[in-house]
């Protein structure tokens, strides 16, 4: 049998009508979100190959406006794909509860017919895939299904050391794997940073998607990507073009300049044995060796008494 694509992987587009700070400086950020969907959409025609999104379609369950949403299905209509699939991820379920996907984005997504839900189903391409939405107490849910090879999920999943100090143990690789031992594949969305990990006992795969658009500055450096996942269960990744994003960190750093300043006021104030809680003791003190120091003090001294 032939290598071939067997499908491509993606997850967390979070569409949005709301410019992030970052991206403040793009002078159009419906065209700097949908440039990067339309690069994916011409990458899964030319490979003549499924698209399956692991959740996170939006970034508000329910405040995608009608231009966004029209604006999606007209890019999807362009492309005429029919393979096309997703799963709900935290931001695409009202109040990160599955039970009320009814009530969303996605849902209108789907009625639309921009692509087909798989939330809970199995998939049949060459291999059989089965697909979990976001669940809170995900433990208690996901669970193997017979003659299954690959699962796609959408969980906060990592390799190693923890990303931040409050990753769930749970969603540790090798704690995932654990939930599906028959596996041979699991991709995973929710973690903006893209990755593939392999466990070298089972040689199990995880392939976690990460974010197609960047939208903190913590990702200023970040190489958004997609996966294609072949018929052997070999990962390819492939690196999105961000030659025309505009992204900043400025805001960040002039917040950290601010704080900065504040912690040396704040220093100076409680290490200096000359700093006075008195105005006028620290108005003295400031102009001691100053030309303009009997002016400013008799000006003072004019304005408390209430001299004109």
């Amino acid at each position: 049998m032939s290598k071939q694509p067997l499908f491509i992987a993606t997850s967390d587009w979070h569409l949005t009508d709301i410019k992030p700070v970052c991206r403040e400086e793009e002078p159009d950020w419906y065209e700097a979100q949908f440039r990067v969907i339309e690069e994916i959409l011409k990458l899964a025609k030319i490979k003549d190959t499924p698209l399956i999104i692991a959740g996170d379609v939006f970034d508000k369950a329910k405040e995608a406006s009608t231009d966004l949403l029209t604006e999606l299905n007209s890019l999807f209509n362009k492309y005429k794909l029919s393979n096309v699939y997703a799963i709900a991820g935290n931001h695409d379920e009202p109040n990160h509860n599955f039970d009320l996907i009814k009530n969303s984005c996605f849902q209108i997504a789907e009625s639309m017919g921009i692509f087909t839900s798989i939330n809970n189903m199995g998939l049949l391409l060459d291999t059989n895939l089965f697909c979990y939405p976001f669940y809170d107490d995900f433990t208690n849910i996901l669970k193997e299904v017979d003659d299954t090879k690959i699962y796609v999920i959408h969980q906060f999943v990592y390799a190693g050391k923890k990303p931040r100090p409050n990753a769930p143990e749970s969603g540790n690789a090798n704690n995932i794997f654990k939930l599906f031992p028959k596996s041979k594949l699991i991709v995973a969305g929710d973690n903006h940073d893209g990755f593939v990990y392999q466990h070298p006992v089972t040689k199990q795969i995880l392939v976690n998607c990460g974010s197609i658009v960047r939208d903190t500055a913590a990702q200023i450096d970040y190489k958004p990507r997609v996966y294609i996942v072949y018929n052997d269960l070999s990962i390819e990744p492939y690196y999105l073009d961000i030659s025309k994003d505009k992204i900043t960190d400025k805001h960040v750093r002039s917040e950290k300049e601010r704080k900065s300043k504040e912690e040396l006021f704040i220093r100076t104030i409680s290490t200096s044995k000359d700093i006075s809680l008195s105005f006028k003791d620290n108005l003295y003190r400031l102009t001691d060796g100053k030309t303009c120091k009997n002016y400013i003090i008799n000006t003072y001294e004019a304005l408390k008494n209430g001299d004109n």
